[in-house]
């Protein structure tokens, strides 16, 4: 999202209302935060040029929002990327009714456990393993990948940051996400969506915003990893600082404690079934990039 070039992903929750990465929101030299009139919301876009080049969406639904104030979480540490989250509200509301190809997504107190395959999304820069001599796709298509949460512990490709005072990233509060080779997060992805089935619901719900990816991206199992923000710490924080009935979040999913995901057992993937929504495919029924949207919307 910028008026000059695709930087970061974000989630919608509300008509109005943007979830991000807070680093997302500043300057990529000086880390000053940028000024509102930069950033330019694009929802609906099968790939990263839309809406100018979103060729293969005959059905023009991509649209460009920009934004009225822009809201870092006051304890975002850039050091330590920790409390990496922030809010976008736009000027003007996406009717969410009539676009079939932007939903708001779920939340939830629960948190995934370690062996659950979830999802992440974006249009981030596509590099085949080491080898840059292989053409990268321009524009990016929005694509998902299933990552399956790790222990911190398990592996030493966890990303963490160290500051000047010795301090680390407090990765109790970041998910640890990994998959196949070739198949991760990667640069542009930052501030995307990390979501998660809950079979007590018989849904999806957003689990975290995609903050640490590796620079050398989806290298394999035995590589980097990527990390995500535990959106469930926030939801409080979320609730205050959104436009007042803009949100949905049940008082349920508010709570001071939220369900703890277990970071010393390794449990069976929870696998959530399929959908009859069309996938990926403009003009053909509803657009529905993931697959899974009708499962994902509240």
């Amino acid at each position: 999202m910028s008026s000059v070039l695709y930087r970061c992903g974000g989630v919608i929750i509300g008509s109005r209302t943007i979830l991000t990465a807070a680093h997302c929101l500043l300057h990529r030299t000086t880390s000053v935060p940028l000024p509102v009139s930069s950033i330019q919301v694009v929802v609906g876009a099968v790939n990263s040029g839309a809406p100018a080049t979103n060729v293969n969406d005959p059905t023009g639904c991509a649209q460009t929002f920009t934004a009225e104030s822009l809201i870092i979480h006051p304890a975002y540490n850039h050091e330590l990327n920790d409390n990496d989250i922030a809010i976008i509200t736009l000027t003007t509301a996406i009717n969410v009714d009539q676009k079939p190809c932007a939903c708001t997504l779920c939340f939830s107190a629960r948190q995934p456990t370690v062996g659950e395959q979830c999802a992440v999304t974006g249009y981030g820069i596509e590099m085949a393993l080491l080898n840059f001599t292989v053409p990268r796709r321009n524009p990016v298509p929005l694509k998902w990948v299933a990552q399956t949460i790790v222990n911190q512990g398990a592996t030493n490709k966890c990303p963490a940051f160290p500051n000047s005072a010795g301090a680390i990233t407090n990765l109790t509060m970041k998910f640890c996400t990994h998959g196949p080779d070739d198949q991760g997060p990667c640069l542009g992805d930052d501030g995307s969506a990390l979501v998660c089935w809950d079979p007590a619901n018989n849904g999806y719900y957003l689990a975290g915003l995609i903050a640490i990816g590796p620079e050398l991206c989806a290298i394999g199992l035995s590589d980097w990893s990527a990390q995500s923000t535990k959106v469930a710490l926030y939801l409080q924080w979320i609730a205050d600082n959104s436009v007042s009935g803009d949100v949905n979040l049940p008082a349920s999913s508010i709570v001071s404690t939220p369900t703890p995901a277990p970071s010393e057992t390794t449990n069976s993937p929870i696998t959530a079934p399929g959908t009859t929504e069309a996938c990926g495919i403009p003009g053909s029924g509803p657009i529905d990039a993931f697959g899974i949207v009708s499962q994902m919307e509240c």
